[in-house]
């Protein structure tokens, strides 16, 4: 009976192959599943071949050249491979921001509007009238009474007049005096050189037929300075209306004569200057002429600058019994 021969070499070559078959197989599943997974953070370019792992927030080169490991005179068939890992760079801490100051009120204006009531020089004295007016400044409605010195026309009311309507007033609210300062019927007849004057020679007249002083004539600047300095120091604060020339009328019509090109604004602001002298320390308000009129030559910018306080409606100042 023939001997069965066994061929134990065969069978552990066969034993290693298959190991290593089956090894290849995992590695080849391994790095297939691997490859999907991380195909695209894999990346190569001029500088090798990059795998940039997010679960550890950097990138490996798998194959590199580092610019630091090459020699100066590189041999091509001999470079190093080396790896080369790169630190994503950290982006810096956004700061905080800072907290927004809170809103703070406004502060209240140095010299706020007054809330004034006109007194006519024809209520002066009127007991009725008077105790009207103490009464609205008791109740909060008014803080200041304007009280009428020199009207449109030019009436001066008397000085003695004055004196006991502010005296009264005195004490419950701040007392004013109203000047018209340049629109005058009255010193513009008796002192006719004072007047601006027609092409004729006569007083001219606006289309209200009121006459005006000429306010570039010497002596007629100078007696309204005296008289505000008359009154000034019966009042708390002079209300300077009408600081402004005519405007309206057949200006063609007007004879300046030497005055022809003199500058309206500048002759304007030295009369505002010689009264606010006169009257210092009393503080002078001013109206400011409201049509815009370029006639008119005020300068209200000079006005707002000088003034302690300006207006330009009567209606929001008088809280009623506008001037006229």
């Amino acid at each position: 009976m023939p001997r069965r021969i066994r061929y134990r070499g065969k069978r552990r070559l066969a034993s290693v192959l298959s190991a290593i078959g089956i090894t290849v197989l995992v590695v080849s599943v391994l790095g297939g599943t691997a490859y999907l997974f991380l195909r695209k953070d894999i990346s190569l370019t001029e500088d090798g071949l990059f795998i940039k792992l997010p679960f550890f927030d950097r990138s490996i080169g798998v194959f590199s050249r580092s610019p630091e490991a090459a020699s100066p005179e590189p041999d091509e068939d001999d470079e190093d491979i080396v790896l080369v890992v790169e630190s994503t760079p950290t982006p810096p801490a956004t700061p905080a921001p800072e907290p927004s100051p809170s809103p703070s009120a406004a502060p209240a204006p140095e010299n706020p509007a007054p809330k004034a009531v006109f007194l006519r020089q024809a209520d002066i004295g009127n007991a009725a009238r008077m105790k009207e007016i103490a009464d609205m400044a008791e109740e909060g409605v008014i803080d200041t009474v304007v009280i009428e010195v020199k009207t449109v026309d030019g009436d001066m009311a008397a000085k003695a007049r004055l004196e006991e309507a502010a005296a009264t007033l005195t004490g419950f609210a701040r007392v004013a005096g109203y000047i018209s300062v340049l629109e005058d019927n009255t010193v513009t007849r008796s002192m006719e050189t004072f007047a601006i004057k027609h092409t004729s020679g006569v007083n001219w007249l606006d289309f209200n037929r009121s006459r005006w002083i000429n306010p570039y004539v010497p002596e007629a600047r100078a007696w309204l300075v005296q008289r505000v300095s008359e009154y000034a120091e019966i009042f708390d604060a002079l209300l300077l209306d009408r600081l402004w020339f005519p405007t309206d009328g057949r200006f063609d019509a007007i004879g300046w004569g030497e005055y022809e090109d003199e500058p309206r604004g500048e002759i304007l602001n030295l009369l505002l200057d010689e009264i606010r002298a006169a009257a210092f320390p009393v503080p002078c308000w001013a109206v400011i002429e409201p049509t815009g009129s370029e006639h008119a030559g005020q300068d209200a910018e000079y006005l707002q600058a000088v003034c302690e306080f300006t207006v330009v409606d009567f209606d929001g100042f008088f809280v009623s019994a506008e001037v006229s």
